[in-house]
């Protein structure tokens, strides 16, 4: 009779935000960082449309509608990372750079070439937004 009212364990999750850039033909998922530039960052976003501008070496960057923290830290930015340069300039890195700056978002074990892939060569268009999974 017992054996009818064993229920088992429940885990319960939390959910988890991912910053989701989504181009034309892919997304590009990067994990938030910890730090205030990042959860400011967060708060503010519900759908954002800019258009990324290629620098020709290194990122492509957009000004951002509002501004942030801008807490900066000295770090080595590679593919995949997203960071703030300024209050207002987001950047997605494609290739590695010490930089100062604040990290918005860490990237997810993608190389140069996965990242032009995404967003090609030039400038690009592109929805960012927070996708939330357990």
């Amino acid at each position: 009779m017992s054996d009818l009212f064993d229920i088992p364990e429940i885990h319960y999750r939390k959910p988890t935000a991912e910053l989701a850039i989504e181009a034309p033909e892919m997304k590009l998922y990067t994990s938030l960082a910890k730090n205030e530039s990042a959860a400011a960052f967060a708060k503010q976003l519900s759908l954002l449309e800019v258009e990324l501008k290629d620098d020709g070496a290194f990122s492509k960057t957009a000004v951002l509608p509002f501004t942030l923290p801008f807490n900066a830290d000295e770090f080595e930015a590679e593919p995949g990372d997203v960071i703030l340069t300024d209050e207002k300039t987001i950047a997605v890195c494609y290739d590695k750079k010490t930089v100062k700056a604040a990290r918005i978002g860490q990237k997810v074990y993608k190389t140069k070439d996965d990242i032009l892939e995404i967003f090609g060569k030039g400038d690009v268009s592109v929805r960012i937004y927070l996708e939330w999974s357990e």
